[in-house]
């Protein structure tokens, strides 16, 4: 894949809270929407402990795994952002939404948690994953959408559109300082996809779909080619103009001939918690030999020590 972002502040902080993990090279992509007090710090942690799950799979699983595989990775992070905001202080209000892309053997998987989304032309059918209770923006009457839902907390479809609705459970953990209201997040994966070179992909944050929504991007769909930086700029500054309150973040992907492979080359280091595995690429191999033989000529090149044919003269 080839990325690029655009991202900036809102006007409603000091800082921007939603941070892009770009793995392109590795055949995935991570967009984390954080909010609350420790919003940026929470989306770049979740960011990076999704990309060592993300690599892990890509290593290990099998297509048809896959999707269970990756709903899983992000339960598992929500679970971590729900943790840290009983035990650590200042977390409470602290959330992070994502949108992410991964390519297993070849094939494309999408995936997006509540209020981001996705749009992307593949195999020249629309894709989407619409997001799911969007707040509206300050100057309509309703701040937030419906909330609460008998659904399963993880939806996962083969079709090329996932169906907006809820926003996932809310619901309370009580602790000794207080309580903290918080979400099971509504996760939505989308694939195996085929997919072909060209074939392009958009994610988005929550406050760039709050002003542009993506039933109006899906409409311009066709004119996304050649063209597609213009493209993204346009989406980016027409969202702007509508309400620049949130931080904002759109990343445009393009897919590549590595990416048909879909397999990671011999170099590739993954972390954990538990294990750390190091490789020594060939290139070091080759390096090491070459400075060998330039050390050798060198000494070969050198001239007789002081006395050396003295001291053989007298053992003749």
């Amino acid at each position: 894949m080839l990325g690029k972002t655009t991202t900036e502040a809102g006007t409603i902080r000091d800082s921007n809270q939603d941070y892009v993990l770009d793995g392109s090279d590795r055949g995935y992509f991570i967009l984390a929407d954080g909010s609350g007090l420790e919003g940026r710090s929470v989306a770049e942690e979740i960011a990076r402990r999704l990309a060592e799950k993300l690599l892990t799979i890509r290593l290990q699983a099998s297509v048809e795994a896959s999707a269970d595989r990756i709903s899983r990775a992000v339960l598992e992070c929500n679970q971590l952002v729900t943790d840290w905001q009983v035990n650590r202080p200042g977390h409470q209000s602290s959330s992070v939404n994502l949108a992410l892309a991964c390519v297993v053997e070849g094939k494309l998987f999408l995936g997006a948690t509540n209020t981001c989304g996705i749009l992307g032309l593949i195999r020249n059918q629309t894709i989407k994953i619409p997001p799911r209770g969007l707040p509206r923006i300050p100057c309509e009457p309703a701040m937030h959408g419906p909330r609460g839902s008998d659904r399963p907390e993880v939806a996962r479809y083969g079709t090329n559109s996932v169906p907006s609705g809820d926003d996932g459970r809310e619901f309370t953990v009580f602790t000794e300082g207080g309580t903290v209201s918080t979400f099971e997040p509504a996760i939505s994966i989308l694939g195996p996809l085929d997919f072909q070179v060209g074939d392009w992909i958009m994610l988005f944050s929550e406050g760039l779909l709050m002003s542009q929504p993506l039933d109006e991007l899906e409409e311009l769909v066709p004119a996304v080619h050649q063209e597609a930086d213009d493209f993204t700029d346009g989406i980016f500054r027409r969202a702007s103009q509508r309400y620049e309150g949130d931080d904002r973040t759109l990343a445009f992907l393009r897919m590549v001939p590595p990416d048909l492979k879909g397999l990671l080359s011999d170099d590739t280091v993954i972390s954990t918690e538990i294990d750390r595995t190091y490789s020594f690429p060939v290139w070091g191999a080759l390096l090491v030999m070459l400075m060998g033989c330039l050390l050798s000529l060198l000494l070969d090149r050198l001239p007789d020590f002081p006395g050396a044919g003295d001291d053989a003269d007298e053992d003749s």
